[in-house]
């Protein structure tokens, strides 16, 4: 375990929420739909998606993920509800078009959602950061809905990572902790069940996180994303020596931006080296940092993005074979922004595309089986939107 830092602080639900829905405004959560009738949020298309379409899910939703949960071949979707301690799941159809929303208890204030076969029967699973009492739940996938555990981590869980992180290739997972400026790391088993192993002490508010092998020596790695005090976000690189231990990051992290809050690992300047991209709202910017092949990252690149960028995602909407970015952007009126990439180490955009008011969370992935990049979104309103690929 590495050595822990002299201060702690206490985080509210305020700081955990600025980093999804930052400069928040007065929202009031009535939403007069049903499901009989999905909110048109667009009249006509924009280039490269068609008008989004809205469902009502629960109480302030936070972020959003695809996959199969039904187990009848198409994609479903489920989406973290805050306000009422629960997880939607929509049903597809296989079309693009989803089902009305049926809740599941997930822990107290669920945050982060991510998907993953944990218990190895070839059923989509669910884990859940639950940010009071901390800790992440798991909800297994059976036959008549989930079975639930839960197990502690550490103070204020918000954000989910996984990958193999021991030595048994099984799915691990690392769990940011904002009270505790910690990333606990647990061991998946065979049977679904998780094991705390270690906490990864972070300089300040771990805020988004990722793993992914960033010096490329076969294990992997965790790669933290902080907020400082002072305001200025930092990316540690926890090197994985493939056992579920880590080697501590450099001293001198590298600097990300003003208010960074998320992160995702991606390939963009077209070497076999992984770089990383982060989130900046109160800049309205998405910073770009090139990585140097040993877990260090050559100076930011910022991008326009919008206002305000909460979540952050990767497809190729351009069909160019490049990786393109897109964000949710949290204030102003409801709206997803694409980068589009351009070559060399260039993004263009920002474009706009409408969804429902407030978007916080995104998932990209193929919900109508046309093999097009589509992107939903968790909205804090109490919906959830969907913008279907051209």
């Amino acid at each position: 375990m590495t050595a822990a830092p002299q201060q702690r602080f206490c985080v509210s639900a305020d700081r955990v929420y600025r980093r999804r829905v930052s400069r928040p405004r007065k929202v009031g959560l009535t939403v007069g739909v049903t499901f009989a009738v999905a909110i048109l949020v667009a009249a006509v298309a924009l280039a490269g998606f068609k008008p989004a379409v809205t469902y009502p899910v629960g109480s302030y939703p936070a972020d959003t993920v695809i996959a199969d949960f039904s187990g009848d071949g198409n994609a479903d979707r489920a989406v973290s509800n805050w306000g009422d301690d629960s997880v939607s799941i929509l049903r597809g159809n296989g079309k693009g078009a989803f089902g009305p929303a049926h809740d599941y208890p997930a822990g107290l204030r669920p945050l982060g959602l991510l998907v993953g076969d944990y218990n190895s029967d070839g059923r989509a699973d669910l884990a859940v950061a639950n940010y009071r009492p901390a800790g992440v739940t798991i909800l297994l996938r059976t036959a008549s809905g989930f079975s639930s555990r839960q197990y502690p981590t550490g103070s204020g869980s918000a954000q989910l990572a996984s990958g193999m992180l021991t030595a048994d290739k099984r799915p691990d997972l690392a769990v940011s902790n904002g009270g505790a400026w910690t990333v606990s790391i647990l061991r998946g088993q065979a049977d679904g069940e998780f094991t705390k192993i270690d906490d990864l002490y972070a300089s300040a508010f771990p805020a988004g996180l990722a793993v992914s092998d960033m010096d490329r020596d076969g294990n992997q790695d965790v790669v933290v994303l902080d907020e400082a005090y002072s305001y200025q976000s930092r990316i540690a690189v926890f090197l994985g020596r493939g056992d579920g231990t880590f080697r501590p990051p450099p001293p001198i992290n590298t600097w990300a931006g003003g208010f960074a809050t998320e992160i995702v690992v991606g390939p963009f300047d077209g070497d076999s080296i992984p770089d990383v991209a982060v989130t900046d709202p109160r800049a309205d910017t998405v910073n770009v940092l090139l990585g140097k092949g040993d877990g260090r990252f050559r100076a930011r690149k910022e991008f326009a993005a919008g206002d305000a960028p909460s979540d952050l995602a990767l497809g190729d909407f351009n069909h160019d074979g490049s990786a393109d970015i897109a964000v949710s952007n949290s204030h102003g009126p409801g709206q997803i922004s694409v980068l589009p990439r351009r070559p060399g180490f260039d993004f263009g955009g920002p474009n706009p595309h409408p969804v429902g008011d407030q978007p916080v969370g995104l998932a990209v992935g193929n919900l109508n089986g046309d093999r097009l990049p589509d992107i939903a979104t968790a909205n804090w309103t109490g919906t959830t939107s969907v913008l279907q690929g051209n």
